[in-house]
C-alpha cells in the first residue's frame, strides 16, 4: 500500500478568489485523528510540508510589477491580521534554504511555519514558491485552513503535499534502544553534555531520513519514550525497513561466545561484528542472539495497514481545500 493518495483526477473547477480580508476566521471541519496505538507503541504524523509555486510577478492594484516573494511574504505579515502573532526571519543567500522564514501564532498558541522563496544553484534571485511545515498536534484546523487559503491565492498550479515526519514512540528508556548502521547510508550519532544520545541515519530533509532520540528527555514527560522519526515522501511508501525493537537478556552471559556477550551489551556492534566473521560463525551467533531476545516488537502487517489508513485519512482532510 502506498501511503500516497491515488493519482488525481482532472483539477476542479474554481470560482475566483475572494478579496475579503485575509483575517476572516475559515470554519471546517476538525482534523480527523493523527495517531494509533499498538502494544504500547504509538505512530503519529509528526511534520508535514506542503509547497505552493507562483509566476515570477504579481500586478498589484496600480497595474505595478510586485515580486512574487515579497507578495507572498507580505500578505502573510500583515498587520491588519489581527488574529495572529509574526514572527520573521530574513536570510541571505544560501542554495537550499528559503528568502523568508515566517512563524503564524495565533491566541491559542497554535503554530505553523511557512517558508518562501528558494534559493536555486546559480540563481540569485529566489524561486517563487511557499512551502507549510506545520505539526498537527500543535497546530488547530481553523490556523490551518487559514494558511492554505493565504498561500493559495495567485497559486499558479495546485499545491502539493512533499514529504512528512512519522512518529514512532517506544514505551522503552533511551539506553536500551540503538539504531544500527546501514551499509552505504550515512551515520551520525551525537551525545550531549546530559549524556543524551540521538541517532541519525540518511540526509535531513530526505526521504528515509531516521533519528531515534530521547522524547522523554526533549519534551519534559512524566513517562519513559523513546522516538523513532522517519522523514517519508508523499509519493513512497511508508519505509518497509522500520526496525524491529528488541531487548536481550544479559543476566547471564558467561556462557556466550565474547563476541556475543559484546553484541548483547551494546547492539551498535552487530553490523561490525556481522562483517567481520564468516557466515556459518554468524548464524550461530544469530541463533545465540535469538535465545536471548526477552522482549521484542515489530511493524506488524496489521498496524502498517492501520498507520497507513491514519495516513490517508489525514490527507484526504487536507484535500477539502485543494491540496492535491
Amino acid at each position: 500500500m502506498r501511503c500516497g493518495c491515488p493519482v488525481p483526477g482532472p483539477p476542479k473547477e474554481k470560482g475566483p478568489m475572494s478579496n475579503r480580508p485575509l483575517n476572516a476566521q475559515i470554519l471546517c471541519s476538525d482534523m480527523p485523528p493523527i495517531s494509533c496505538a499498538s502494544e504500547g507503541v504509538s505512530c503519529s504524523i509528526d511534520s508535514i510540508r506542503v509547497k505552493w509555486t507562483y509566476p515570477a510577478f504579481f500586478s498589484d492594484p496600480a497595474g505595478n510589477l510586485v515580486d512574487s516573494c515579497e507578495h507572498v511574504y507580505k500578505r502573510l505579515c500583515d498587520p491588519d491580521n489581527v488574529m495572529l502573532s509574526v514572527m520573521l526571519s530574513k536570510r541571505s543567500y544560501k542554495i537550499g534554504t528559503y528568502a523568508f522564514c515566517i512563524t503564524l501564532r495565533d491566541d491559542s498558541d497554535h503554530s505553523a511555519t511557512v517558508l518562501i522563496g528558494r534559493y536555486g544553484p546559480n540563481q540569485r534571485e529566489p524561486y517563487p514558491e511557499a512551502v507549510l511545515d506545520v505539526n498537527p498536534a500543535k497546530c488547530d484546523s481553523s490556523l490551518v485552513s487559514f494558511i492554505v487559503r493565504s498561500l493559495s491565492l495567485g497559486s499558479d498550479s495546485p499545491p502539493s503535499v512533499v514529504r512528512y515526519d512519522l512518529a514512532i514512540d517506544l514505551p522503552l528508556p533511551r539506553d536500551q534502544v540503538y539504531l544500527l548502521p546501514e551499509n552505504g547510508r550515512h551515520y551520525c550519532k551525537i551525545v550531549n553534555s546530559d549524556h543524551a544520545m540521538t541517532e541519525y541515519i540518511g540526509r535531513r530533509q530526505h526521504h528515509g531520513y531516521i533519528k531515534l532520540y530521547d522524547k522523554t528527555a526533549e519534551a519534559s514527560l512524566d513517562r519513559i519514550v523513546t522516538r523513532l522519526e522517519l522523514t517519508i515522501d508523499f509519493d513512497h511508501e511508508i519505509p518497509r525497513f522500520i526496525p524491529n525493537v528488541v531487548i536481550y537478556d544479559n543476566g547471564v552471559l558467561d556462557d556466550d561466545p565474547v563476541l556475543v556477550q559484546c553484541m548483547i551489551l551494546h547492539p551498535d556492534l552487530i553490523p561490525l561484528v556481522k562483517s567481520r566473521v564468516s557466515r556459518n560463525t554468524w548464524s550461530s551467533y544469530k541463533k545465540l542472539l535469538a535465545e536471548r531476545q526477552v522482549v521484542g516488537w515489530s511493524f506488524e502487517p496489521e498496524f502498517y495497514e492501520h498507520v497507513c489508513a491514519m495516513v490517508l485519512n489525514f490527507f484526504s482532510w487536507l484535500s477539502v481545500y485543494g491540496l492535491f
